[in-house]
C-alpha cells in the first residue's frame, strides 16, 4: 500500500512540477495561440496544479480490489476477501489457514501474526501469491467482523456476575460484592477497584483511514475537470462555416477512399438447453475449438456432447461447471438439485484437460471414475474416463 501510495503522489508532484516550471507551456502555447489571456491561463495553471497533487493523493489511496470467488483474481493482485476461519494448515513452511468463503470455497491465505481463531469471520486483505504451484493470498491486514448478535453476547458475558456469601469471624455475613467490580490489593494496604472489561467496539466496513485521502482526491479531481475545462475553452479554435462542406446526402455518408468499414459484428451464441444441460454453442467458424469433449451419458436426452472453445478473454482456457448460469463458452449451467452452485471446473493445461472439484463432501462431490474427490483436488482427464455430477454423468474422450 506504501508503495502505490508513493508512486501514484511521485506521478502527481512530477506533473505538478512540469506545470508549475513552464516544460508544458509548448502545449499550452500551442492549444491558446495568440487569443489566450495571460490571467486565464495562470488560472487553469493553478487549478491544473492542484488537482495534479491532490488527484495523486487519490490514486494513492486505492488498495484493493474486493472480490467474492478467488478464482476470479490474477497473480500479484491486491484483492479483499471475507469468509470463516475453517482451519489451521501445517507442513507448507509457514503459518497457513483455509477462509471459507460465502460460496463454499476454501482460501488458503499465508500470515506472519498468531493464526486467526477458527469459525470466526474475517475480513483479509492482501496480494495474491504462487508458490510451489499453490496459489494463495499473502495476508497484510485481517480484520475480525463483529456483528450484533456477537456483540449482544459478548456484552451479556461482561455482565455476568457471582456473589459469594462469605461470613465474618463473629459468624455475621458480610455485605455482598455482585454489584462492584472486584477489587485487587496493592502495597500499603490500599484496595484499587478494577474495572470491568469494556464492551468491544463493532468493526465497521467503512475503513476511516480513506476518508482523508478519498475527500483530497475527490477535490483534486474536480479541480482538474475545472482547470481541464478552461484550458480546452481558451484553445479552441473558432470555427469558421465551410461553404464547400457537405451537410447531407449519399456523399456523406459513402466512407472514403481507401478506407475499411467496420466489420460487422459476430452472431450471438446459440443458447443449447435441455432437461438438465445449458450450453452455448457459437456460429461456424467464429471461435477456435479445443481438443477434447464430454460425452452425455445419462441426465439428459437433448444435449449429446460439451465441447471446449478458445475464448480471447482467456489466456488459459478454462469451463465451469455448476447450477448457476454463467457467461457463454465458459460455463455449463446443470440445473439439476443433486448439483451444486459451484460444482467444478476443467482447466486446459499443456495440452491436456483438468479436473477440479468444488463440490463438498456434505453435498454430492465430483466422482471420477467412482471415486469422490475432495474439495479442490484435481485430477487429469484421459480417454473414457466417467466423470459424474449429481444425476449428471459425461465420459471424456480427447478428440
Amino acid at each position: 500500500m506504501q508503495r502505490r501510495f508513493s508512486q501514484g503522489a511521485v506521478a502527481a508532484v512530477c506533473m505538478a512540477q512540469l506545470l508549475h516550471r513552464g516544460d508544458l507551456a509548448p502545449i499550452q502555447g500551442s492549444a491558446l495561440g495568440s487569443g489566450v489571456e495571460k490571467g486565464g491561463a495562470m488560472k487553469a495553471k493553478l487549478f491544473s496544479l492542484v488537482g495534479f497533487m491532490l488527484w495523486g493523493t487519490l490514486l494513492g489511496a486505492q488498495q484493493y480490489q474486493r472480490i467474492e470467488r478467488f478464482g476470479e483474481a490474477s497473480l500479484n493482485e491486491p484483492v479483499e476477501m471475507e469468509g470463516t476461519v475453517a482451519q489451521w494448515v501445517s507442513g507448507l513452511g509457514g503459518n497457513f489457514y483455509l477462509l471459507r468463503t460465502n460460496w463454499g470455497e476454501n482460501v488458503l491465505v499465508r500470515t506472519s501474526r498468531p493464526l486467526p481463531a477458527i469459525d470466526k469471520r474475517y475480513r483479509v486483505r492482501g496480494v495474491v501469491t504462487e508458490q510451489l504451484g499453490k496459489r494463495f493470498i499473502s495476508e497484510e491486514e485481517l480484520e475480525l467482523i463483529v456483528t450484533e448478535t456477537t456483540r449482544e453476547t459478548q456484552s451479556a458475558a461482561s455482565a455476568v456476575t457471582v456473589s459469594v456469601q462469605k461470613e465474618s469471624a463473629g459468624g455475621a455475613p458480610l455485605p455482598s460484592a455482585a454489584s462492584e467490580p472486584p477489587a485487587a490489593p496493592v502495597p500499603g494496604g490500599q484496595v484499587m477497584a478494577v474495572p470491568a472489561p469494556a464492551e468491544p467496539k463493532a468493526t465497521g466496513t467503512w475503513d476511516s483511514r480513506l476518508v482523508l485521502p478519498i475527500a483530497a482526491g475527490t477535490v483534486g479531481l474536480l479541480a482538474l475537470l475545472v482547470g481541464g475545462g478552461l484550458l480546452l475553452r481558451r484553445s479552441r479554435p473558432r470555427e469558421e462555416p465551410n461553404p464547400y462542406a457537405i451537410a447531407s446526402g449519399p456523399l456523406a455518408q459513402a466512407p472514403l477512399a481507401g478506407t475499411t468499414p467496420n466489420p460487422p459484428l459476430a452472431p450471438e451464441p446459440q443458447a443449447v438447453t435441455g432437461k438438465t444441460i445449458k450450453i452455448h454453442q457459437p456460429p461456424a467458424g467464429t471461435i477456435k475449438v479445443l481438443p477434447g469433449r464430454f460425452e452425455v451419458a445419462a441426465g439428459d436426452d437433448t444435449v449429446k456432447e460439451i465441447r471446449f472453445y478458445r475464448v480471447p478473454t482467456q489466456a488459459i482456457p478454462e469451463v465451469t461447471f455448476g447450477r448457476l448460469p454463467g457467461a457463454p463458452y465458459v460455463h455449463v449451467q446443470l440445473s439439476s438439485p443433486t448439483v451444486s452452485s459451484r460444482q467444478a471446473k476443467v482447466t486446459y493445461q499443456d495440452n491436456r484437460w483438468v479436473l477440479t472439484n468444488f463440490a463438498p463432501e456434505s453435498s454430492n462431490p465430483t466422482r471420477v471414475n467412482g471415486r469422490e474427490l475432495r474439495v479442490d483436488e484435481t485430477v487429469a482427464l484421459n480417454e473414457g474416463d466417467r466423470v459424474e455430477m449429481g444425476e449428471v454423468v459425461l465420459i471424456f474422450h480427447t478428440k
